[in-house]
């Protein structure tokens, strides 16, 4: 599952980057949609987010969500977030 998110003067949290709490709830969103894919209801259990480099306003940031495995009720994903840029 991939999503598309363009940080807006709105998300800031530092002067000119994004809230790092704006940034997970992106993930969160993208994350969840790909357990769409499995056809069952899902909540988000746990969310651990590394943040490599700051966000700057304007930006468009790719977030890359995959289905890692199922363990019982358990689904586990992952995903990456890069510029769009590459």
């Amino acid at each position: 599952m991939t999503g598309r998110f363009v940080v807006a003067e709105e998300h800031q949290g530092a002067p000119g980057l994004i809230h790092g709490g704006v940034l997970a709830a992106a993930f969160d969103e993208v994350l969840g949609a790909a357990n769409w894919l499995l056809m069952a209801p899902a909540v988000t259990g746990h969310l651990e987010v590394d943040f490599r480099k700051p966000v700057p306003v304007g930006e468009t940031v790719e977030i890359r969500a995959q289905i890692d495995s199922v363990v019982g009720r358990k689904v586990l994903t992952s995903g990456v977030g890069v510029f769009a840029d590459g």
